[in-house]
């Protein structure tokens, strides 16, 4: 059964995921529900979560925000001590470098509203990688050339990140073909695929080796 929160807002002014636009968003539903917590340097475990569903008065989509409630406990509950869940957030993982996160946030919403724009930033998104990555060479199909040399981009990885670096140059200039939206969830697809296997994997790969090896199951290293 919906349980309303006493703090929570009937109504907030944010930025829609799925049209992209800011826009009055009103409250359908407070749910609280059990998701698995992991605190700091402990185990993991079951902790209450709360659940808002706002929907867009421009698109007429939901939005859905959840935040875990001992973080709750101390704030007035404002929209942004929440976290976005849905549709696709604009937050990288926290692995990702910070400057590449202030890109991503910054242009998320552009998708659909300038496909052109969107592309022409998230081909700044792979200089950053390969400025972070150290990467050698005067253009980026250079670098992104001597990424994949030292296997950093294995296989079609290098496919997925000239395609990137293509279809952001044809976002740069004057061309009868238009990025559209389409072309731009794809753009995006492949951009966190990318960002997925370079800075999230490793880390999830290391902490389930840590866990497995723990439980005597793997030699330590």
């Amino acid at each position: 059964m919906a349980k309303t929160t006493q703090h929570t807002k009937s109504e907030i002014k944010a930025q829609c995921h799925h049209c992209g636009n800011v826009t009055l968003q009103k409250l359908l539903l407070t749910q609280i529900g059990t998701k698995l917590y992991e605190q700091l340097f402990t185990e993991k475990f079951f902790e209450k979560y709360e659940f808002l569903i706002y929907q867009c008065s421009t698109c007429e989509c939901p939005n859905i925000y959840g935040e875990f409630e001992p973080h709750l406990k101390y704030t007035n509950r404002l929209i942004s001590d929440y976290d976005y869940i849905f549709p696709k957030s604009s937050l990288l993982n926290e692995n990702v470098p910070e400057t590449l996160r202030k890109l991503y946030n910054g242009i998320y919403h552009l998708r659909h509203q300038a496909p052109n724009a969107f592309a022409n930033q998230i081909r700044r998104g792979l200089e950053l990688i390969c400025e972070e990555q150290k990467a050698v060479g005067k253009t980026l199909f250079n670098k992104i050339k001597d990424l994949s040399t030292k296997g950093k981009f294995p296989g079609h990885f290098q496919d997925f990140t000239d395609l990137i670096r293509i279809v952001g140059n044809m976002g740069s200039h004057a061309s009868e073909e238009e990025i559209d939206i389409w072309d731009a969830e794809l753009l995006n697809d492949f951009f966190l695929i990318v960002v997925e296997y370079l800075y999230v994997a490793p880390k999830k790969v290391k902490e389930l080796t840590d866990r497995i090896s723990s439980k005597g199951k793997l030699p330590l290293t």
